[in-house]
């Protein structure tokens, strides 16, 4: 039967409740919890439990049927390669219209002569937001990469289906958006 956990101790009955504790065996592990003044004490049955728990994980992670695999490409991987450039496409759109928004509204707070603070907090805002641009333009060049790498490695194997044409047409938008702002 596990025993609950031990209650909540402060500072100064933590080096002799560590003490007591595992005296008797009640606790194995002290844990720090919330602020820096108390700890919490985990039982030896709970923690058995949750060592078991993530053994049983762990063998099921490296089952020896995967563990001689090798990666191949699947039209499956294509097709979640292609709607990754899809999804960082969209979040390139969704940053570059913020930071056209920020912009507009830092303009706006300078002519009208806003405050100093909130006018700096904005341009934060809007440093922020010009931050992601180029970032989102680096995974974006990483996932076209990695599609295209995909995508010879199923015309090399001969694969065919709907999702190659998609991962086509994907490049090409893709490229389109990456080569001018390589120039």
């Amino acid at each position: 039967m596990a025993s609950r956990p031990q209650k909540l101790m402060t500072d100064e009955e933590d080096q002799q409740g560590v003490e007591e504790s595992l005296a008797t065996g009640g606790c194995l592990w002290m844990i720090k919890q919330g602020s820096g003044s108390s700890w919490l004490g985990l039982t030896l049955d709970r923690i058995d439990i949750a060592a078991h728990r993530h053994r049983r994980r762990r063998r099921r992670k490296t089952s020896p049927e995967k563990k001689g695999t090798l990666r191949m490409a699947t039209l499956r991987n294509l097709k979640i390669k292609t709607s990754t450039c899809k999804r960082i496409v969209k979040e390139l759109r969704s940053y570059e219209k913020e930071v056209e928004k920020e912009a507009a509204k830092t303009a706006g707070m300078k002519e009208k002569g806003a405050d100093p603070y909130d006018l700096k907090q904005q341009e934060n805002v809007l440093a922020e937001s010009r931050m992601m641009v180029p970032d989102c333009h680096k995974r974006l060049e990483a996932a076209l990469a990695d599609l295209k790498a995909t995508l010879a490695e199923l015309k090399e194997s001969n694969e065919q289906g709907a999702e190659i044409g998609e991962a086509e047409s994907t490049i090409t938008e893709v490229e389109a958006i990456v080569k001018p702002t390589e120039e």
